[in-house]
């Protein structure tokens, strides 16, 4: 998370979109109110154009139990550029158009474009003339899924605050990144210096991006367990309604039965009484 807030630092932004929203719950398995592009009642449109570098910033608070909020993006042609799912609290992606030329190349060939500050002007011009080319509509969706089918489960709906921050590559570049060079010495750097070399810049993200791989592998291991425990809570659950539910139609034919042999002599000592002139 460190490398995705340094960078969502970096990119102070030339389009800034911020709302809340409100995100009804909806049945697990229930894929057509699942966002796409034929269900967008969820979902938030930008517009985005060539080297666009897009940052989303998510506030989605704690999480609610037996529920999972998932953050769904996806461009105008049904791309999948980002699926994250069970997210709560803050949480930033950085991406890209897939129109893109930063995308094509190797992951370095962004990290030494952001260094290469020469041409900014000429850069910028072309892209301006450019601007009409690449252009793509962006989706940020959630769903707000819940898999509790019992009957004292009662869903609820989740606030979240959104930001969409969309700048262009020659503008990133005029940027002086000097000015974050504390950000990179908080996160380890060796050199001492006071100014931030591409070599520190990379190293670092390197460094972070094996730390957030291996922080991903034990979330996902988490989530399949977290996923298998509430799978097996919820059987329970139904497997102890069930035995709720048997026991009380025995207990009630049960009563019936007590009901009917204490006044069938009853009836029969009457009839017979009243058949010897008893009563």
């Amino acid at each position: 998370m460190k490398t995705i807030r340094i960078l969502s630092l970096l990119l102070h932004t030339l389009l800034v979109s911020a709302l809340g929203m409100t995100i009804e719950p909806i049945k697990a398995g229930d894929t057509k109110m699942y966002s796409s592009r034929s269900q967008l009642a969820n979902c938030v449109a930008y517009d985005t154009v060539k080297n666009d570098v897009i940052t989303v910033h998510v506030q989605a608070y704690d999480r609610v139990p037996a529920q999972q909020l998932n953050l769904h993006i996806f461009d105008s042609e049904n791309n999948q550029l980002r699926l994250v799912k069970d997210i709560n609290d803050d949480m930033d992606v950085i991406f890209t158009n897939l129109n893109s030329d930063l995308g094509r190349g190797k992951r370095s060939s962004f990290i030494n474009k952001l260094s290469h500050l020469g041409h900014a002007d000429s850069e910028h011009a072309d892209e301006v003339l450019h601007s009409n080319e690449g252009k793509s509509r962006i989706y940020v969706c959630f769903d707000n899924i819940y898999a509790d089918k019992s009957w004292s489960f009662h869903p609820q709906s989740r606030d979240i605050e959104l930001q969409f921050q969309a700048r262009s590559f020659a503008s990133l570049k005029t940027t002086n990144y000097k000015l974050f060079t504390k950000y990179f010495q908080m996160l380890g750097s060796e050199s001492g210096s006071n100014v931030v070399q591409d070599s520190d810049f990379e190293d670092s993200l390197v460094t972070l991006e094996s730390q957030l791989q291996s922080v991903i592998e034990n979330l996902d291991s988490s989530e399949r367990t977290l996923q298998a425990l509430l799978t097996q809570e919820s059987k329970l659950r139904d497997a102890n309604e069930q035995i709720f539910s048997n026991y009380t139609k025995v207990s009630i034919a049960f009563l019936i039965l007590i009901a009917i042999f204490g006044l069938v002599p009853i009836v029969y000592m009457r009839v017979y009484l009243k058949q010897i002139n008893i009563l």
